[in-house]
């Protein structure tokens, strides 16, 4: 419980929007600016679509983190390596199509459980900072090797 406290007080899914939209902005050759989407029904986002189109944007990037887990052998003291997985997809602002869609997972070292909560959940720390950051990098590299945008 402990764990999945500290987990949820990390605003995980907005810093890994911060980190695509600044990898997009160095390596992509198009305009990127972070819009949060609208939470709750598919109404609020088809109207942000709407809005970026009306601003002359043809597509917009849709990150978010689909799971967050520990995973290894049962059974007591196993040792349980950390998995994030995101998502990224592109889709149309005229028609909310998709034109690009990609799962992309981080999975660390297994430790033994205990290690991950030491010195107040430190390694776990360390290890969703390395993961997320390297996933924002290989979103944006998928992205690029799609031959999405002209050459």
């Amino acid at each position: 419980e402990a764990t999945r406290k500290r987990l949820a007080s990390l605003r995980i899914p907005e810093g890994f929007a911060r980190l695509v939209e600044v990898e997009a902005r160095q390596r992509l050759p198009v305009r990127v600016s972070l819009e949060e989407s609208p939470a709750g029904n598919g109404g609020d986002e088809e109207r942000l679509l709407r809005g970026l189109k009306g601003s002359g944007v043809d597509a917009a990037l849709r990150t978010g983190i689909a799971r967050i887990g520990f995973e290894g052998r049962v059974g007591k003291d196993q040792p349980l390596s950390l998995s994030v997985t995101v998502r990224a997809e592109i889709v149309r602002t005229a028609d909310g199509s998709t034109v690009f869609e990609k799962m992309l997972e981080h999975r660390s070292a297994p430790i033994p459980p205990e290690e991950w909560a030491k010195d107040d959940f430190i390694p776990l720390m360390r290890e969703l900072d390395a993961g997320v950051r390297g996933l924002a990098g290989r979103c944006v590299t998928e992205i690029l090797d799609a031959g999405l945008f002209p050459g």
